[in-house]
């Protein structure tokens, strides 16, 4: 599973998806990003001499790695080890060669060698967790992930870290609940984005998943465990400029709901409204999305 995904279509995220919404979630996490280079900063412009150890869960095409992988190396983690985690042995395949070249124009970027080892770990989460190795993680990671699973599958999550003295675990991209078009559609947009989220709440695989509670739930399951917890808004804000991404989104909404128990001609007039809205570049789109950084030492 590939799980860094934020529209319906959740039993499998193709690579178009994955890399559509980069720009869009590299803009929301910006303070969550701020706050994990904080936890593993150093004075001035000096070099941490150690690597740092990261597992990334549901890593998908390397979306994450992608990001996180050049702000480290601009604060001063020129060593990296990343295992990749994802049951799509071709979304590792494509991951590891994305960040091989990233790596080459980041260290041309920066003026500086960088040691980034990739290795991949091809297993199912929802039933192999066992088989992830967190031992020895300084860092874990995962994008778009907890709205997809149970709170059973967060709670053991929670409880690996602690058993495994995980520094920091950053959560990204976990979807609240809020969805907010503009211009409104009144008398179509609330019984959409019901049955929106009742789609969400669907089994992943994981067991029912957590839909708008995942941060909630990971974040009580962490402080239980004697880990400092911060939250921060890493909603979409998406424009005219965003526009690929919101017929994609928009797509996939109506794919979900032609199958659901919504009145079949509510759903098609409504798409055709956003539709036209995105195509006459005056539609707007508010995605709410919470990360999540849990810190119990020094990283």
């Amino acid at each position: 599973m590939s799980p860094h995904n934020t529209a319906p279509s959740t039993e499998g995220f193709d690579s178009e998806w994955l890399t559509l919404r980069r720009d869009a979630d590299a803009r929301a996490r910006t303070e969550s990003t701020e706050a994990l280079l904080h936890a593993i900063a150093l004075p001035g412009s000096q070099k941490r001499l150690s690597p740092l150890d990261i597992v990334d869960l549901g890593s998908g095409s390397g979306s994450n790695a992608l990001y996180l992988m050049p702000n480290l190396a601009a604060s001063g983690v020129h060593r990296q080890r990343w295992v990749l985690v994802d049951r799509d042995a071709d979304l590792l395949e494509e991951a590891v060669s994305a960040l091989a070249e990233e790596t080459s124009r980041v260290s041309e970027t920066i003026g500086a060698t960088l040691e980034i080892e990739v290795s991949t770990c091809c297993v199912d989460m929802a039933t192999e967790m066992d088989d992830v190795p967190i031992k020895g993680a300084q860092l874990v990671t995962a994008s778009a992930l907890l709205d997809l699973v149970s709170g059973h599958w967060v709670t053991d999550l929670s409880s690996r870290l602690e058993h495994f003295h995980v520094g920091a675990a950053l959560m990204t991209l976990n979807f609240d609940g809020h969805v907010e078009w503009s211009p409104m559609e009144p008398s179509h947009d609330d019984k959409i984005m019901a049955a929106f989220h009742a789609d969400m709440r669907r089994d992943k695989g994981f067991g029912p998943a957590l839909g708008s509670d995942a941060v909630t739930t990971f974040g009580r399951a962490t402080v239980k465990r004697g880990t400092t917890v911060q939250c921060f808004d890493a909603s979409w804000i998406l424009d005219d400029l965003d526009t690929e991404l919101q017929e994609r989104y928009l797509e996939d909404i109506h794919r979900t709901l032609r199958g659901s128990d919504v009145d079949a001609s509510l759903v098609k007039e409504w798409y055709e409204r956003r539709r036209r809205w995105i195509d006459t570049d005056e539609s707007d789109l508010v995605v709410g999305h919470y990360d999540i950084l849990a810190l119990r030492a020094p990283v």
